[in-house]
């Protein structure tokens, strides 16, 4: 019947670094929120993808002042905006309940966040 994508972020996962433990608190929070949601809002033909990304080449890092982070360093690691965009809408017409996209960020995820 319906579909909502709810945009959390892989920092939502891990604990946060120097200032953004309010931006990493809330993202954890879209997450928990959207695989709630998802659950409940299944027998009423409701799907809900929590979409996770990493870096997004976006004016976010100037604004929130997280230039410095080592996501920013590397080179190919943000992602395009439609890039992030286009996975999202993908996973939510398919009925995934989570997408991470990009094999870094997924990585990051599985292998990198549990450690921290």
């Amino acid at each position: 019947r319906g579909r909502i994508l709810i945009v959390s972020s892989i920092v939502g996962a891990t604990p946060s670094g120097p200032n953004i433990a309010a931006y990493s608190a809330t993202k954890a929070f879209d997450k928990s929120i959207a695989l709630s949601l998802g659950k409940e809002l299944e027998t009423y033909g409701v799907g809900v993808t929590c979409l996770m990304p990493g870096a997004v080449k976006t004016e976010f890092a100037i604004h929130s002042e997280t230039q410095k982070a080592a996501c920013w360093k590397y080179p190919y690691y943000a992602m395009s905006a439609p890039a992030v965009a286009t996975r999202g809408v993908r996973a939510l017409l398919a009925g995934d309940p989570e997408v991470c996209p990009g094999w870094h960020n997924r990585i990051f995820l599985k292998v990198l966040a549990p450690l921290s």
